[in-house]
């Protein structure tokens, strides 16, 4: 019996350990890359389990980080044209399912609405808001 108990407290602490090194210690592309891009421009997209922020930066390449529930964490790159009120994106890497390559600017409502058309692969599509997340999850 106490060797059943103490395999349980080592699986207990293994486990939290994994937790913390994979929270705390593993670096992630934010906190150890000092990134000298000027941002232009930001929004955000806070949903149930799920967050993605979008950045432009002036060199005309973007971000979205996509993260959520269950370690989903993705982060999408490439390059971006704006004419008029419209972003027209270049995917460096594979595409996001739910913001498309061609977004609205709407200044309005401040929000990014992806423009769909006929046989594009996109599902659930979701709107940004402009600016920094609130944490409204």
């Amino acid at each position: 019996m106490k060797r059943k108990k103490l395999n349980i407290i080592a699986l207990s602490i293994a486990l939290l350990s994994i937790t913390l090194v994979y929270f705390g210690v593993i670096p992630t592309r934010e906190k150890t890359v000092p990134d000298s891009r000027k941002v232009v421009f930001r929004a955000c997209y806070e949903g149930t389990q799920n967050q993605a922020t979008f950045k432009l930066f002036e060199n005309n390449e973007f971000e979205l980080h996509w993260s959520g529930a269950f370690f989903y964490r993705e982060l999408f790159t490439g390059t971006y044209k704006e004419k008029s009120d419209t972003l027209f994106l270049n995917y460096e890497t594979a595409k996001a399912i739910r913001f498309g390559e061609k977004i609205l600017m709407d200044s309005v409502n401040e929000q990014l609405i992806t423009i769909r058309h006929d046989g594009d692969s996109l599902v659930n599509v979701v709107a940004f808001y402009y600016g920094f997340c609130k944490g409204l999850n």
